[in-house]
């Protein structure tokens, strides 16, 4: 009798030392496939070092990389229903308007979504002991997705190869001249560099950041003489951030002088000053007006962009949808405005090794610091 209470004793023991085994087991699991917050998944970056929580941040952008998705395709579908010549929109009362911005919404969602994929494939990688050339963990910043708004921003360093690769040809850098150019005191060999204005986006979901430089230097200097005005050449080969410095080939497109771009900052005559910024009408180096206060920026009849107010950032789309960050400039300026005497002879533009002439019609060449310049890259 008291062999068959001990048997019973130890099978119900070892049901119960299974059961709660499996109960471990399948605990594991849920923990493994736990759906991470937006907060747990930040506190998570950059600490994780178990095979569990790599999939769990792997899973946690895989999800957050299909949100995006979905609002960039309803806001690419909202685009096509208000084209930009004839869609109005009660909440964007401008031909165009809502269209415009729902455009800008939905390339901004899908870079989201590159670059949480990008994360997802990166953890996945590291779950499984391998390497991916994503960026590096904890330089995303998570965020939840919410209706039709993202509640966090993700930025984005620019990839660890060369900028050139990573700026694709067409893509707009607004600068600010920090050097001189005269062709009666500076000689070949000068130094010549720039102060990017305005963030640009890259296609790759990267950033050159504004206040990054571009340095270049003076290839041919002629001095103005009987019968001829001044030339100067010159190219910026050379683009630094982050202590990082990267060759890059851009032409100019257009320039502007220290006037023209400080009047290109103050409200247009039809604006009254004494309103406060945020309500101000601008005009842009080129025509374009920039409606602060209603939030676009046309070039008539057509909405083109928008502001990024409180800063001076403005965004205008390409014959491709692309945002370009042009600054103080409407994204078809060309040409020389401010100077009376002094004209683009050269862009840069027709081959890779091509400088950049800027010549006098009379006189020198005398382009002072501050001067605008809307650049353009070429690969």
């Amino acid at each position: 009798m008291y062999r068959i209470m001990m048997k019973y004793a130890l099978g119900a023991a070892a049901l119960a030392l299974l059961l709660t085994g499996a109960s471990v087991v399948a605990r594991a699991a849920d923990d493994s496939n736990q759906q991470l917050s937006g907060k747990d998944a930040k506190r998570l970056m950059g600490k994780a070092t178990s095979v569990q929580e790599y999939r769990q941040l792997a899973t946690y952008f895989e999800q957050q990389a299909k949100a995006l998705e979905l609002q960039a395709a309803y806001y690419s579908k909202q685009a096509d229903d208000y084209p930009s010549s004839t869609g109005i929109h009660p909440k964007v009362p401008y031909a165009g308007g809502w269209g415009l911005h729902c455009r800008y919404l939905a390339s901004q969602y899908s870079l989201d979504a590159q670059k949480a994929h990008a994360h997802a494939e990166k953890y996945r990688a590291l779950a499984e002991g391998g390497h991916s050339g994503a960026t590096t963990p904890g330089s995303l910043i998570p965020g939840r997705v919410t209706g039709r708004v993202v509640l966090a921003a993700w930025p984005m360093p620019l990839p660890q190869h060369r900028v050139q690769d990573a700026v694709s040809s067409g893509t707009i850098i607004p600068v600010r001249l920090e050097s001189r150019l005269n062709s009666e005191k500076n000689k070949p060999g000068d130094t010549v560099t720039a102060r990017v204005m305005q963030d640009v986006t890259l296609t790759t979901g990267g950033r050159i950041r504004a206040g990054s430089k571009l340095t270049g230097h003076l290839t041919r200097v002629v001095d103005a003489g009987k019968g001829r005005g001044g030339k100067i050449s010159f190219a910026f080969d050379e683009f630094s951030s982050q202590n990082a410095n990267e060759p890059i080939h851009v032409y100019l497109r257009a320039l502007a002088s220290n006037l023209e771009v400080e009047e290109a900052q103050m409200p247009s005559a039809y604006s009254e000053e004494a309103n406060p910024e945020s309500s101000w009408t601008v005009e842009q180096v080129g025509g374009d007006v920039v409606y602060r206060g209603g939030g676009v920026v046309m070039r008539r009849p057509d909405v083109v962009g928008k502001p990024r107010w409180p800063s001076d950032d403005v965004i205008e789309f390409d014959h491709n949808h692309r945002a370009q960050a042009v600054w103080v400039f409407s994204l078809n300026a060309s040409g020389a405005y401010g100077f009376s005497h002094t004209q683009i002879a050269q862009s840069g533009r027709t081959n890779p090794s091509s400088a950049i002439t800027l010549s006098a019609q009379s006189g020198n060449v005398n382009v002072g610091r501050g001067t605008g310049m809307l650049l353009v890259s070429e690969p």
